[in-house]
């Protein structure tokens, strides 16, 4: 089997995870992908199908449902201490430079959006004084294998990451190539980590895996003594655990795929429908009939008739609500991650059913962050030399105000995602009621909403209903 081989979790998720990030990446992305999210409607040529998408909006209310719940989790920033000599490193604790802090708002970031995520306590050669953080998304964690030590204690003996790379084209200086690499850690025969790159090349054969080695393989140690563990730690919404489960907002990410489909054919249609259009009884075939001051439209035939034809608009007011109502659905299933975890005591069976996608909370997502952020602080403190003992990580589990009821909360999710108030509003009413700070009017609220990329607020005009419905 090639370095690359992924486990059954992981196949069973990727599709998951690969339509979350194209979601979250907004609407390039998304009309990029064509027909995988929008079906070419029957009889549609490629310019049409090209027109047809291009008249939609992408709504995407859940990158706006990540940023306001990852805003609500860090709006009170994590408390972190360490040894004085540790707080230097956590400056600068990747190779491009990212802050520990910068590494903890990564980390709530991923588990809203995936639900799965992992940080490698990274080395470059087989003695390295202090580590480095690499962090791995949900895709790039692609098999681990577990056995037991000579104790029985159930232990991490595999892992295989997915990284890409780039390098200086041999044709042009300017040009960067994108190399798919794999970094292979497992335990050997006397259970000492040995870390191995291998890097993507061409088949030369049909047996061939497509894959060298890349570099000598590492042997890290401690102060002189080798690693019997892998120092990686893997990220869960619900639980810090290898096997992925399912993504906490994916129940959204659907939502918001119908909402895309919807929002295509109710533009489509205004495009055909709302546009007058001429004509005309009564005349020759062959006449040449034109719209405008200059021209007259005379037959000799006294019944022949001309107007308009009229749109009156049911079937686009159907998919209107039909939208409407997923949106109201989206702002309910972002809010159900700001419900409380139950506290009372779970039989095993139960908090094991309990333990997927649909049981997390932000309670849980924080709670798995500072577990699994402490560990890694507590292994770059080892590696270090200095004592794990007084470190201390503790995240922000303030989130919402007992004051807010389950709707205020949706409707608050819900402003947030269509751009009616800015996150900055949204974090305080999350904390304090629903209310505006004292500070601030309506008019500067508006200016922040604007400044944040939105259309700007617009005045809708009364329209009776005879008005409405005059057509």
């Amino acid at each position: 089997m090639p370095v690359d081989s992924k486990s059954s979790f992981y196949n069973l998720r990727v599709g998951g995870w690969q339509t979350i990030a194209d979601i979250l990446d907004g609407e390039d992305t998304v009309k990029s992908k064509g027909e995988l999210y929008l079906p070419k409607l029957k009889g549609q040529k490629i310019d049409d199908y090209d027109a047809y998408i291009g008249r939609g909006s992408f709504f995407n209310a859940t990158a706006r449902t990540v940023q306001g719940l990852g805003g609500a989790i860090m709006r009170k920033p994590a408390v972190v201490e360490v040894p004085s000599t540790m707080e230097e490193w956590l400056e600068r604790v990747t190779l491009d430079s990212l802050s520990f802090k910068d590494v903890v708002k990564i980390t709530v970031n991923e588990l809203l959006s995936y639900g799965y995520f992992g940080i490698l306590a990274d080395i470059k050669n087989k003695s390295e004084i202090e580590p480095y953080l690499s962090l791995y998304n949900a895709i790039n964690i692609f098999n681990a294998k577990y056995d037991y030590d000579t104790k029985g204690n159930l232990i991490l003996s595999r892992l295989v990451l997915g990284e890409t790379d780039y390098e200086e084209s041999l044709e042009d200086r300017f040009i960067e190539n994108e190399v798919d690499r794999v970094k292979l850690l497992e335990l050997d025969d006397s259970g000492y980590l040995e870390v191995s790159n291998w890097r993507k090349v061409e088949r030369k054969t049909s047996t061939d895996s497509g894959w060298e080695l890349d570099g000598e393989v590492l042997k890290p140690n401690i102060r002189k003594k080798r690693f019997e563990f892998i120092p990686f730690q893997f990220f869960g919404a619900v639980a810090n655990s290898p096997v992925p489960t399912k993504p906490p907002l994916i129940d959204l990410v659907w939502q918001n795929l119908q909402h895309w489909r919807l929002d295509v054919d109710y533009h489509h249609g205004l495009h055909f429908c709302a546009l007058p259009t001429p004509w005309a009884a009564g005349f020759k075939k062959d006449s040449e009939l034109y719209i405008g001051p200059e021209k007259a439209w005379i037959s000799e035939k006294p019944d022949a008739r001309c107007g308009y034809l009229e749109f009156s608009g049911e079937g686009l007011r159907a998919i209107k609500e039909a939208m409407e109502n997923i949106e109201r659905r989206m702002a309910v299933l972002g809010a159900r991650l700001l419900e409380e975890q139950k506290k009372a005591v779970e039989a095993a069976d139960t908090h094991r059913i309990r333990s997927s996608g649909d049981s997390a909370t932000l309670g849980s997502i924080a709670n798995s962050a500072e577990l699994g952020l402490l560990n890694i602080l507590r292994i770059a403190a080892e590696w270090m030399g200095k004592s794990p003992d007084g470190i201390i990580l503790t995240m922000n589990k303030d989130f919402v105000d007992q004051r807010l009821s389950s709707q205020e909360i949706t409707s608050l999710l819900a402003a947030v995602q269509a751009g009616r108030i800015s996150m900055d509003t949204f974090l305080y009413n999350l904390k304090a009621g629903e209310i505006l700070p004292e500070d601030r009017t309506v008019d500067e609220e508006k200016e922040m909403i604007e400044a944040e990329g939105y259309e700007p607020f617009e005045e809708e005009e009364n329209v009776s209903e005879e008005e409405e419905g005059g057509e």
